[in-house]
């Protein structure tokens, strides 16, 4: 059955439409070529007198060296396993950002670098550097893991550093009379609340696990801090094969998806789960686009959303994916909802969406943070929403029994 297009005024406004669907996709038009009749042979045959050439050999080296720089945001183009300039010159990239001579042929070092910081990223490891990519991207990680096998700690120029807490400034002094603590901060910064988790979680020597949940809430922490990493991720990777837009422009559409989906994402606290997730499908089907695009603009929207601390953003972006049938996109408003970021907080509901999230899983949906991780993830989640042990039960001594005097 073919979509209904949405209304003007009631569904597309500020971004929705072909600008956001044709700088997202990369895909505003054309068709393919038509292709040349067989040559007929000389008793009259059609079929071709020449062999079909050999399909070309795949370099699996290659072919994961382009996963890798793909993956860390220099360009290589598809991972065919054929060197080729796209990937000379993606290798290039890599080269210079690490300080390499630029020679776009990797060296026997620079290749392993380049392939353990991939495997390092892909199991997670870079929840652990919140503050490098939101500075500096997925590249990033390869700066910060290359300086833990220093025995350093990698910091971008302009960042705060993870291990150092911002100084605050002298209070002004007050007369006498009640303290004055200054004004409470009414938004929350989710960079911020990753670079404390991480503290927490070096303390704590490893991040937890389902067999281990000693703290819940620090569990789900770390799960949000490793989703929203892996979101900025990805969406630079969605982001690098879009041409004719720059960072700028892309903010700026992503900023009008924010008003797009307001319908949808204020329903977040106000219904149950099941029937937000109808609505955001049933607005999805209005908007009249290809549920490939929906989710390559959701993606790449989120990214920037976490990157540039739009919480806002995040959100109508997840209302985008769950509407084009990404449904374990949940998680995300299980992590908002509880921590209140770009909503009021709402622990109740933000347990409604997680066990939302599980059953999409559950369901057979593929995960939608750190594939690699996903079934380990969700138990992570599960666990922690498991009712808890009582602590610091009650202990009790034997009774033997009345003693004699």
């Amino acid at each position: 059955m073919p979509v209904r297009a949405a209304d003007t005024g009631d569904v597309v406004k500020g971004v929705a439409g072909v600008a956001l669907l044709c700088y997202a996709t990369g895909v505003c038009g054309g068709g393919s070529q038509a292709q040349p009749a067989p040559r007929a042979s000389s008793s009259g045959s059609t079929r071709s007198q020449t062999r079909a050439p050999a399909a070309p050999r795949v370099d699996q080296t290659v072919k994961r060296d382009q996963q890798a720089l793909n993956y860390f945001g220099f360009p290589a183009g598809a991972a065919d396993g054929q060197s080729g300039a796209k990937t000379r010159s993606a290798i290039s990239g890599y080269q210079a950002y690490m300080g390499y001579p630029a020679t776009g042929q990797l060296s026997d070092y620079e290749r392993s670098m380049l392939h353990s910081g991939y495997d390092r990223a892909q199991a997670g490891a870079g929840a652990a550097y919140p503050n490098v990519v939101a500075a500096e991207g997925s590249r990033g990680l390869l700066k910060a893991f290359a300086a833990d096998a220093r025995g350093e700690r990698y910091t971008p120029p302009g960042a705060i550093p993870a291990a150092t807490a911002p100084v605050p400034a002298p209070a002004p002094q007050s007369p006498a009379g009640l303290p004055d603590f200054g004004q409470t901060q009414d938004a929350r910064s989710m960079a911020g609340h990753c670079q404390s988790v991480e503290l927490l979680t070096q303390v704590n020597g490893k991040m937890m696990t389902p067999d281990a949940m000693t703290d819940p809430n620090q569990a789900l922490d770390e799960q949000f801090c490793a989703a929203r990493g892996y979101a900025i991720s990805l969406g630079q990777q969605r982001a690098a094969a879009v041409q004719g837009v720059d960072d700028a422009g892309r903010q700026q559409q992503c900023r009008g998806l924010v008003e797009t989906m307001a319908p949808e994402t204020d329903k977040i606290a106000a219904m149950p789960p099941a029937q937000a997730i109808a609505s955001a499908e049933a607005f999805a089907t209005k908007l009249g686009a290809q549920r490939a695009k929906m989710v390559n603009i959701g993606e790449i929207c989120m990214g920037i959303g976490y990157q540039t601390d739009n919480p806002e953003m995040v959100l109508a972006s997840a209302a985008l994916l769950i509407g084009a049938g990404e449904r374990p996109y949940a998680e995300v408003y299980g992590h908002h909802l509880r921590q209140g970021f770009g909503v009021a907080a709402d622990p109740a509901a933000a347990t409604e969406w997680y066990r939302a999230d599980l059953a999409a899983l559950d369901g057979g949906a593929a995960p939608v943070f750190l594939p690699a991780q996903g079934g380990q993830r969700a138990e992570v989640i599960r666990a922690a929403l498991a009712p808890q042990p009582a602590a610091n039960a009650a202990v009790k001594l034997p009774d033997f029994g009345g003693g004699s005097n």
